[in-house]
């Protein structure tokens, strides 16, 4: 059989057979940090006003029973990633934004072990990060890749864990895949984490469907009207079956999850925008409250790969300020900070931050692609005021390649932003992280995230 026709039944048999002995403890601890790290964005996001709505939308349109799986993993994507604070990679987008909400809606209804949980995000995983490494075209068209790859991943990890056969999970993906959707237009608005939800409620929904009967086309990731010949361009779409079709032989130690992880974000705000932010509170360290009030300019040289990602200037909501890099900027400049609070709609009014924000001007450097595709986020601050020029550069970003968060930056992390009520919960699923127990921190974490 040639590659392309081996693609779809090459990953089939990967999600269903693949690393089905207990997980390596190395395995086991970074899909451990992963699924901590997502937990607790979504604690941080539970409470916010789109989260809220769309549990009442669910309640209207399907009464006052008990969620369904899809439902549940919808709302669970959009908690994760309304702030914006989950993890990512440059070309995978947020993958556990849309992997999690899926194992934990799935663990809801049909609970699982912690090596089973962990097999399914890690095949989830490598799947949607050898369709990411082809999807650079499709992301510049315009496609949101975190939520159409992501409903492939979400498919993957829901099959796993409901015990698919091959078959079954080519039939899941085809579902799936006929319903992926995203569009990067929505950034900066609810959309943005709406369309996430989404990609997970659509693998769970796929496999829910699979499971009742229904047959999804077997082949979606070959042929020119499959998810790939649609999607990507010719090149892209050979180049990615190709490397789908060798899946099924990834040694433990290759695995996506080990070797490209996805990074912990220390900012709530787009990746794109970090090595930008580290660079100003550098400077906001070097200079004085009157040369910060005296600043004239900032020259901002940043890759133009992210030019659509951060696509609000001067911001009117504390979403739009996360996609703002002169917001971004500025806040850390003025405020020395770039957290949840400088991230509000009231924030973003601040006059002494629009100021600054005003005298921000992009310099893009087309050179400066080539790092983001090794997912590192370069800036260059050239910051004029009355005193003179002060100028800082970053190549490699808080919590990137090389420098990811800690354990203990993310149990900091959980504790400075989680709300206070509930740090005995934080501390709950603290422990079951210290234990990688990824069905504890479920277990854990689940009843302060149901739908209300």
């Amino acid at each position: 059989m040639n590659t392309t026709a081996s693609a779809t039944r090459s990953v089939a048999e990967f999600v269903a057979t693949g690393h089905t002995s207990v997980p390596a403890a190395e395995v086991e601890h970074a899909v451990s940090r992963l699924v901590f790290d997502t937990l607790v964005v979504m604690l941080c996001g539970r409470d916010e006003p789109l989260p809220r709505l769309v549990a009442k939308h669910q309640r209207s349109t399907g009464g006052p029973g008990r969620a369904s799986a899809a439902e549940r993993a919808h709302l669970l994507g959009v908690m994760a990633h309304i702030h914006d604070f989950d993890d990512y990679r440059a070309l995978v987008g947020h993958p556990s934004a849309v992997l999690v909400p899926t194992m934990l809606a799935m663990h809801e209804k049909r609970p699982a072990s912690t090596p089973d949980l962990v097999a399914a995000y890690t095949v989830g995983f490598e799947v949607l990060s050898r369709l990411a490494r082809y999807s650079r075209g499709h992301y510049e068209h315009g496609f949101h890749t975190s939520a159409t790859l992501g409903a492939l991943g979400a498919a993957c990890v829901a099959s796993r864990l409901r015990s698919f056969t091959a078959p079954q999970v080519a039939s899941a993906l085809g579902i799936a895949a006929s319903q992926a959707s995203g569009l990067r237009g929505a950034f900066g608005s609810d959309l943005k984490a709406y369309q996430l939800g989404r990609a997970a409620a659509v693998g769970v929904d796929a496999v829910g469907l699979t499971t009742t009967g229904v047959v999804g086309p077997g082949d979606t990731l070959d042929g020119e009207s499959g998810f790939l010949g649609a999607f990507f361009d010719d090149e892209s779409a050979a180049l990615a079956r190709r490397h789908l079709a060798e899946i099924r032989e990834t040694p433990t130690d290759e695995l996506a999850v080990i070797t490209t992880p996805p990074m912990a974000k220390p900012y709530p705000s787009c990746g794109g925008s970090h090595g930008a932010i580290d660079a100003a509170l550098e400077l906001h360290a070097a200079l004085g409250q009157a040369d910060i009030d005296s600043i004239t300019s900032v020259r901002a040289t940043v890759p133009p790969y992210y030019r659509n990602a951060l696509r609000h200037r001067i911001p009117t909501t504390g979403l739009a300020g996360k996609f703002s890099l002169e917001y971004c900027v500025a806040t850390a400049l003025v405020r020395g900070s770039a957290g949840l609070t400088d991230f509000t709609d009231e924030a973003v009014t601040d006059p002494r931050v629009l100021r600054v924000a005003d005298r921000v001007v992009r310099d893009y450097r087309p050179e400066m692609d080539d790092q983001v595709m090794r997912d590192l986020m370069p800036a260059t601050l050239e910051c004029a005021y009355d005193g003179g020029t002060v100028t800082r550069s970053v190549v490699r970003q808080s919590g990137g390649p090389g420098a990811l968060l800690s354990d203990e930056q993310l149990i900091t992390k959980a504790r400075s932003n989680v709300e206070p009520n509930l740090s005995t919960l934080v501390d709950r699923v603290s422990a079951a992280f210290a234990a990688d127990d990824v069905a504890a921190m479920l277990e854990a974490a689940m009843p302060a995230l149901r739908r209300t």
